[in-house]
């Protein structure tokens, strides 16, 4: 009987013990490892490969989206995130990193096992008390995405342009979107002769009428 292969990642022992003690009472699941950090669990999922990967958001000193993006796009291995965070802006993150599935941590055992039958069945899963929050979201990505198209700058440019505005270096930018330095710099020049602005104080400024703009609209 094939088993699907778990690997548990949360800064509390006695939760992840919690978790474990539920997982083990069902014969198809398997929990091959445990992480207490984010990095560790990226570490652990390189060496054991699990079909799935369940994680918090939050972590003391990393954060669990960014390891999440790697876990998705880098290993190919799906990702439940299981929180006790229910705010939209977590909810629409973790969809941008990859996640298959998102969990509060109030659920049920028996919801926490549909879920990861469901993801590795190969479809998402989400608790259905944040269904309306992911649907006000995608009306948000898809606004965004239409505001995008009207000031003439793609989605990845609309990201540069965000991380600028935070004064974020290339090496810091090129962290966050997985690519090089020398790509971010790229980015930047062109975005400076596409917007007519001479310098990274002028793409910040422009990501500000933006945002500004953006916020008129969704009023």
């Amino acid at each position: 009987m094939e088993k699907i292969s778990i690997l548990l990642a949360d800064d509390h022992h006695l939760f992840r013990y919690g978790i474990k003690q539920i997982f083990e009472k069902i014969e198809t699941f398997q929990v091959v490892g445990e992480a207490e950090s984010a990095e560790e669990a990226f570490s652990l999922c390189v060496e054991l490969q699990p079909d799935i990967v369940v994680m918090d958001i939050s972590f003391p000193n990393s954060c669990g989206k960014e390891y999440a993006k790697r876990i998705v796009q880098l290993l190919e291995i799906k990702v439940l995130a299981l929180t006790s965070h229910i705010e939209n802006n977590y909810v629409i993150e973790m969809l941008r990193a990859g996640a298959s599935g998102y969990l509060v941590k109030d659920s049920t055992p028996e919801e926490l096992i549909r879920a990861i039958r469901t993801i590795h069945s190969g479809h998402s899963y989400f608790s259905s008390n944040l269904s309306k929050t992911i649907f006000e979201n995608s009306n948000k990505e898809k606004k965004l995405e239409e505001a995008s198209s009207q000031f003439s700058v793609t989605t990845r440019e609309l990201e540069i342009l965000k991380y600028v505005s935070e004064e974020m270096t290339n090496k810091e930018i090129a962290h966050q979107l997985f690519i090089s330095p020398r790509t971010v710099e790229t980015h930047k020049r062109n975005l400076m002769q596409k917007l007519k602005v001479r310098n990274v104080v002028g793409l910040a400024k422009y990501y500000f009428h933006f945002i500004h703009q953006l916020d008129s609209t969704m009023s």
